[in-house]
């Protein structure tokens, strides 16, 4: 029977060892989730390349794969990006790190979701174009949540101009009703 200890009484909370305990949490998690992607005939991948607030560039891997019929989708790796930058080369090596650290076999990797830069869906030298000449057959698609992104902030600028206009014939009109009124109210005043 295993004895629970209350946190204030465990004596390891300084910041090493609250990490540490997470780095070891988080390799459990990664192992089951590896275990279930080497199960399955195929899977994908979503990545991305972002800055964090403290301005270093990092490369986010998300797998999706089946089990028992269910779809699942699941964060599988972070990691800095280096000092070569988010180029397609860069991301290429970056991909197989990632899927060799897991030891993920490439030839079930069948699709790839990426944001709409250049480095990573370009047509000539992209982090999918070098998948796809190393796998074979694979898709890569724009990512959902990030098309939503860009129409997000393409409706809101259209938004503002129709705001903008709107507001102007508002003005206008305002102005234009109190002629109309104004006309009939001197035609009323004129009648016999």
């Amino acid at each position: 029977m295993i004895k629970w200890v209350p946190l204030k009484d465990f004596g390891h909370c300084s910041s090493a060892a609250v990490s540490e305990m997470i780095l070891l949490i988080s390799e459990v998690v990664a192992e089951k989730i590896v275990g279930e992607i080497t199960k399955c005939h195929i899977w994908s991948s979503m990545v991305d390349e972002t800055n964090d607030i403290s301005t270093f560039k990092q490369y986010i891997t998300f797998v999706r794969y089946v089990v028992k019929g269910q779809i699942k989708v699941r964060f599988l790796d972070i990691r800095k990006v280096d000092k070569s930058g988010a180029t397609a080369s860069n991301l290429f090596a970056m991909f197989k790190s990632v899927a060799a650290d897991c030891q993920l076999d490439l030839k079930k990797h069948v699709a790839i979701a990426t944001d709409g830069a250049a480095a990573m869906t370009g047509r000539h030298n992209s982090l999918a174009q070098k998948l796809k000449t190393k796998i074979g057959t694979m898709v890569s698609v724009h990512c959902h949540a990030h098309r939503l992104a860009l129409a997000c902030c393409d409706t809101v600028a259209d938004l503002y101009a129709v705001r903008k206009c709107e507001s102007t014939f508002c003005r206008y009109g305002s102005v234009l009703l109190f002629h109309r009124c104004d006309q009939l109210a001197w035609q009323c005043i004129r009648l016999p």
